[in-house]
């Protein structure tokens, strides 16, 4: 007797006719695999076919739903990482022993699967269920993602997911391989920033540190001000300087001596507002970044047009027109 499906059964199973299926897929065949190692009739009906009554059919006769394809996805993967709005045949898989805590072979969960952004729209639903059976809402992949991560990663976060992650204790100060925590990651330039702001207000207020560096010596107040293409993120800027970050952290390799307000001061495209933000918050124009220049050098340099208004403001906030330049 093979250990694998037969190219007929797998037909069969392909083919998805039930009155076929159910007369060749029996007891003694459920839980082989194609001869890829690729899947077992669960996995591909999971994957492919989405029949509730022929699922039901395969767990009825035994049918284990913790069978892995070859690189370790189960049948709950597939059902998270394509969701859809019904979330029936994810429920029956659970009621039948299926273990949300298999990591496949990059250390992804079905809810990393279910949380990621490659999947481009989240189904609520869906997280809510594996949310409600995981053991550990803030497991990491190999690369250190948490679901949150992968959440607040997505260009436009969900904000009600997100939302349920953190009330479910995700950990809101957790680190991927890049040293980014959330905050990093919703600092990053947006089209739209106004999910990933709402996000930023909850985790802030949650504890996370809003002045952790980066593998590149980057804060997420660099990130926001370091955007060279995209204009800078008002929003963020704000909800960053109001709560406690370090003004004029500036350590890190990449960062190299240079504060968020070098970054502005220097940027080809100088943003006048995200200065008088940084200012208003305390950055210190006088700080030599990396170059030896201080930030009122570069500011003085952006500026096309200077006027008594400028200078009075620049003054009242501590600027000293007597630093040299190194």
């Amino acid at each position: 007797m093979t250990n694998y499906l037969t190219e007929k059964e797998q037909k069969v199973i392909q083919n998805g006719k039930k009155d076929e299926f159910i007369k060749v897929i029996t007891k003694e065949n459920m839980n082989k695999k194609s001869k890829q190692g690729e899947f077992t009739p669960l996995i591909w009906l999971c994957w492919k076919k989405r029949d509730l009554e022929l699922i039901r059919h395969l767990l009825e006769l035994g049918a284990n739903p913790n069978l892995t394809t070859s690189s370790g996805w189960t049948p709950l993967h597939y059902l998270c990482e394509f969701p859809n709005k019904d979330t029936t045949i994810l429920q029956l898989l659970l009621e039948n022993g299926a273990n949300p805590n298999i990591p496949n072979s990059m250390d992804w969960t079905p809810l990393h699967c279910a949380c990621s952004s490659q999947s481009r729209n989240p189904d609520f639903e869906t997280i809510k269920l594996m949310i409600s059976k995981v053991a550990n809402v803030s497991v990491k992949t190999k690369s250190g993602w948490t679901a949150l991560h992968l959440i607040c990663e997505a260009h436009v976060p969900n904000y009600e997911i997100a939302k349920m992650l953190i009330k479910n204790g995700a950990d809101v100060n957790s680190k991927n391989e890049q040293g980014q925590t959330v905050v990093h990651l919703l600092s990053e330039p947006r089209d739209n920033s106004t999910n990933a702001g709402k996000i930023l207000k909850i985790v802030l207020e949650k504890g996370a540190n809003p002045n952790v560096l980066n593998t590149n010596g980057f804060s997420p107040l660099h990130l926001v001000c370091f955007s060279q293409k995209k204009k800078i993120d008002y929003q963020i800027l704000k909800i960053l300087t109001d709560f406690n970050v370090e003004i004029d952290i500036r350590k890190g390799s990449k960062v190299s001596g240079s504060t968020a307000l070098h970054f502005v001061c220097n940027n080809q495209k100088f943003d006048w507002q995200a200065c008088k933000i940084l200012i208003k918050a305390g950055a210190d124009l006088n700080l030599r970044g990396r170059n030896g220049n201080t930030a009122l050098f570069g500011l003085l340099t952006s500026i096309q047009n200077t006027d008594d208004q400028l200078i009075e403001f620049l003054i009242e906030n501590g600027a000293d027109f007597e630093v040299k330049n190194v």
